[in-house]
């Protein structure tokens, strides 16, 4: 076997030998090339002294930490300094704050609707009702000119314009007369009537 082996096997299997890392079947086989070439065993103890020193040269091992001491560290620490006194009462005077900013947001929510009925009934109610004329303009008028003379009269546009070029514009009944006859006066409108 050793004339099989070359230099560095023999090498590595004398210093696993020496380091006690091989199995019985290798240990024999070592032994058995220790007996066949009595030359060997002055590198075995060389590499013996080698394990040795290798070994005293390595740091001592340290004991395992027990269980105990493991969940003690990756635990949570049970000596938590004092919160300062104003902490307690900050939980609770916060959830009491969004109570009284939902109460006031629902209570303006509510006041705004009350007073937007009020003003709709109020407006049918108060006023006098509208007037509608149905009013077709010149083809060739500019926008800015209806624009202009609806401003004037004080009138709106509620529907139009038609098929035939209509439009329905509402006019407060106050306004009625003096719209109708500005309508007719303007020079840009083909007919003015009242919507009856």
């Amino acid at each position: 076997m050793a004339d099989v082996l070359s230099r560095e096997e023999r090498g590595e299997l004398l210093f696993s030998y020496a380091a006690g890392t091989l199995d019985d079947a290798a240990r024999r086989g070592v032994e058995a090339l220790l007996d066949a070439d009595p030359g060997l065993r002055n590198e075995l103890a060389w590499y013996e002294a080698v394990c040795d020193g290798v070994i005293e040269s390595l740091p001592e091992p340290r004991a395992l930490p027990s269980a105990d001491d493991i969940v003690d560290r990756i635990g949570p620490k049970r000596a938590q300094a004092a919160a300062p006194f104003w902490r307690a009462w900050l939980a609770p005077a916060a959830g009491a704050l969004i109570v009284v900013q939902a109460v006031a947001i629902g209570w303006l929510a509510s006041e705004r609707r009350e007073t937007q009925l009020y003003r709709s009934a109020a407006s049918s109610r108060g006023e006098a009702k509208a007037v509608v004329f149905v009013v077709a303009f010149q083809p060739e008028t500019p926008e800015a000119k209806v624009r202009a003379l609806l401003v004037k009269a004080g009138a709106t546009i509620v529907d139009g314009p038609k098929q035939m070029g209509d439009y329905h514009v509402a006019v407060p009944a106050n306004r009625a007369q003096y719209a109708q006859q500005l309508f007719q006066d303007s020079g840009i409108t083909e007919y003015v009537r009242r919507q009856e």
